[in-house]
């Protein structure tokens, strides 16, 4: 066997090793609890799904969730885009920034999530507003870290050689930037995923992931509480992939 190929065959290992740690632990837990109304089985939760992928309503409802994430994620990228890069060039612009982010960033997520959702009247956009008071820090501190990657000699020469500023930017700082940032973003996906959903369940957002966890809930259906969960872990894993997938076209055709 090639290195290669044992390296396929490594990969495809850790996950399924992985899964079946994660199905006896689920096993101990559904025995332990001797009902399935206190823990349900695997199956349970597997006809669950499958119950869920049958119905328009959650489909409409992922639509919603996933439309939030993508805005928000989007919006943060954005903001953080461009306040990085005025304080990347005008220091006091940072100066000014970073007691807010530090605030954001100490506050606790839940007291933010609870805090906002009760300011905010429409439940259908409070998740959107919560998510990027939480997110945008971190898409903020990942900019800062990619410019800080920059090499400085290089955009000193551009200076010497009075290269135009728009040019600087464009040919110089955003592609030693962008790289950096695409790699941080799968994890900023998957983690925008969790604050929407946990928002909604908190503003009560209808046609939602969250409105159906609350659901769930209120009905006692810990089959279905685990059945949203799941799916939730597969759009973030499935995020990750794009996203990765994305950078090495992305690295591809800018060696070609």
């Amino acid at each position: 066997m090639s290195s290669k190929a044992a390296k396929i065959v490594i990969n495809l290992i850790y996950p399924m090793a992985t899964i079946a740690v994660l199905l006896v632990i689920w096993y101990f837990f559904y025995l332990s609890a001797g009902s399935e109304f206190i823990f349900p089985s695997p199956q349970s939760v597997i006809k669950k799904i499958f119950s869920y992928l049958a119905v328009g309503y959650f489909w409409q409802s992922l639509f919603s969730t996933l439309s939030r994430v993508i805005a928000t994620f989007l919006i943060a990228l954005l903001l953080a885009a461009v306040l990085g890069t005025a304080g990347y060039f005008a220091a006091p612009v940072k100066k000014i920034i970073a007691p807010y982010i530090k605030i954001m960033v100490s506050a606790p997520t839940v007291a933010v999530m609870l805090i906002l959702n009760m300011m905010l009247v429409k439940s259908t956009v409070s998740p959107v507003i919560v998510a990027l008071t939480i997110v945008f820090p971190m898409t903020y501190s990942a900019i800062n870290a990619a410019f800080a990657k920059i090499d400085v000699k290089l955009i000193e020469m551009a200076k010497i050689y009075k290269v135009p500023l728009k040019k600087r930017i464009f040919s110089l700082i955003l592609p030693s930037v962008l790289p950096y940032v695409a790699e941080q973003a799968s994890t900023t996906l998957s983690f925008t995923l969790k604050i929407i959903v946990s928002s909604e369940i908190i503003a009560f957002t209808y046609k939602s992931l969250g409105g159906i966890l609350n659901q769930a809930n209120t009905y006692l259906d810990m089959a279905g509480v685990l059945a949203i969960t799941i799916l939730s872990v597969v759009i973030a894993i499935a995020f990750e992939y794009i996203i990765k997938l994305a950078v090495f076209l992305f690295k591809r055709r800018k060696r070609l």
